[in-house]
């Protein structure tokens, strides 16, 4: 996490740090979701890095707009 962390200029949160439940909220409200981290991504880069990271990893990624669109999670074998 502190990899990814040094990589973007957005917030990078865990469940246990301090603005991760106002972070993960955004906009969309209808259905619940806790994941294991979350990359508050301020530009493309951000992005990027982030999935990098969870491609690296082998971890799901899942992409949530800050407008009213719900939370879907990227497909199985998406290419980035």
């Amino acid at each position: 996490m502190n990899r990814l962390a040094d990589q973007v200029m957005g917030p990078v949160l865990a469940p246990r740090d301090e603005g991760y439940d106002e972070e993960r909220a955004g906009w969309q409200t209808a259905r619940r979701h806790r994941p294991d981290l979350v990359v508050g991504a301020a530009g493309p880069a951000d992005v990027q890095a982030a999935v990098s990271y969870a491609r690296e990893r082998g971890l799901p990624v899942g992409v949530q707009g800050t407008g009213g669109m719900p939370w879907r999670p990227s497909p199985p074998r998406a290419e980035c």
